[in-house]
């Protein structure tokens, strides 16, 4: 698995992995292309994909202001969950 900053690039990859999660509640503002560009560009530094065979299967995503309280969305692949994908994202972006 590799942990990387997430890029624009990663948009319907990311939203598409979201599609997959039951109960996912997803806005046509907030999560639309659009609105995650948007989101990048102001905390370019807090979200966080992690891949595996070049497949995203985890995104975590956090705003500036409230990285130091840990307020962030994390959303995984129900096919990794239970496998630490999350403590690993964290872990990644305090080193």
């Amino acid at each position: 698995m590799h942990i990387r900053k997430m890029l624009p690039k990663d948009y319907d990859c990311v939203y598409n992995l979201w599609l997959k999660i039951p109960g996912m509640g997803l806005n046509t503002t907030d999560d639309s292309r659009a609105g995650i560009l948007k989101y990048l560009k102001r905390n370019p530094n807090t979200c966080f994909v992690a891949e595996t065979d070049n497949e995203i299967i985890g995104v975590i995503m956090s705003e500036n202001a409230f990285w130091e309280k840990c307020g962030f969305a994390a959303r995984n692949d129900l096919i990794y969950r239970n496998k630490n994908i999350n403590d690993l994202i964290q872990i990644k972006t305090y080193s």
